[in-house]
């Protein structure tokens, strides 16, 4: 009788097994792409939010003296008319603000397209318009609404930490406030990913069997892609507010030191877009080794039958 042996290769592996290899640079111009459209969108944010400051200044008349002592002396009326928005930034015919409106979300546009052409390039495969738009529709179909119930239930668990009482209770569930919808947004690009990069691995014969796969590749792993998705948005939310409390602190008093500042928020962009990256990747290596385990599988019968 024949025999063979087993192991870690040949059987069936969760997303937490390729996190270490998902890191690895691949230094291709599909990487380069990706994090240079994220850099741009932090360009232009910053380029926003300086005008911002600039129409606060001109609001206060220099009385909150945010440009020689930036945040120790901002006063409670200037930070609600900041945190609302000067009538001359959002206001829907102001050139600054449509302008910005429409150059973020052209960007936004490219950095979800460099997305795609990463996950394709690491398949050998070019990155059709077809299967990313359809996996976006399949992606709605099977993990909408499941993900709006999940993120219910975990609400849920949120005001029970508040029920406690207790200050430390009432901080973790503010943060976990903070960090739900941001995590659910994050899982729910993962199942449009497994959905997209699924149509690129093997073609759609049957409708039914595709959407049944994905859902089961996805819901299969909850715990996996979730807590992935709760780790990465943490890391990424903790280091834009070290970044935010380091220009805080340090103050942007002089062309150097917001330029200075404006070079650290560039640099957490770039160590974010990597973390994004990595999801990415992650993705496309889980559904690579479950394609092989399945035509190993395959193999494997025909050749006993």
């Amino acid at each position: 009788m024949e025999t063979f042996q087993t192991s870690n290769e040949y059987s069936p592996q969760g997303p937490w097994a390729f996190i270490k290899k998902s890191l690895i640079p691949i230094c291709s111009r599909e990487d380069a792409e990706f994090i240079l459209s994220w850099v741009a969108l932090t360009l232009a944010g910053a380029w926003s939010l300086k005008s911002r400051w600039l129409d606060l200044m001109t609001y206060s008349n220099g009385s909150s003296m945010l440009a020689q002592d930036w945040g120790t002396r901002l006063s409670g009326n200037d930070l609600v008319y900041f945190i609302k928005g000067s009538p001359t930034i959002t206001n829907v015919e102001s050139w600054v603000g449509s302008v910005f409106i429409l150059l973020s979300s052209g960007i936004l546009f490219l950095i979800l397209r460099s997305g795609w052409r990463l996950q394709a390039h690491m398949l050998g495969q070019s990155a059709r318009f077809s299967p990313w738009i359809k996996g976006l529709g399949d992606a709605l179909i099977i993990g909408f609404l499941p993900t709006i119930l999940l993120g219910w239930l975990l609400s849920w668990l949120t005001d029970s930490l508040r029920w406690i009482g207790s200050l430390p209770m009432m901080w973790a569930a503010f943060v976990w406030t903070i960090l739900l919808p941001m995590a659910l947004t994050s899982f729910w690009m993962m199942q449009w990913s497994i959905c997209r990069v699924q149509r690129l691995l093997e073609p759609v014969t049957s409708y039914k069997d595709h959407l049944r796969f994905c859902f089961y590749m996805i819901w299969k792993n909850i715990g996996s892609w979730l807590s992935l998705a709760i780790m990465s948005t943490a890391l990424r939310v903790a280091l834009s507010y070290g970044a935010l409390w380091m220009a805080w602190r340090w103050g942007a008093g002089t062309s150097a030191a917001l330029g200075s500042v404006i070079l650290i928020q560039v640099g957490v962009t770039i160590l974010n877009a990597g973390i994004l990256r990595c999801l990415l990747v992650n993705v496309v290596h889980f559904l690579s080794n479950q394609h092989f385990v399945l035509k190993t599988v395959e193999d494997l019968k025909r050749r006993v039958l």
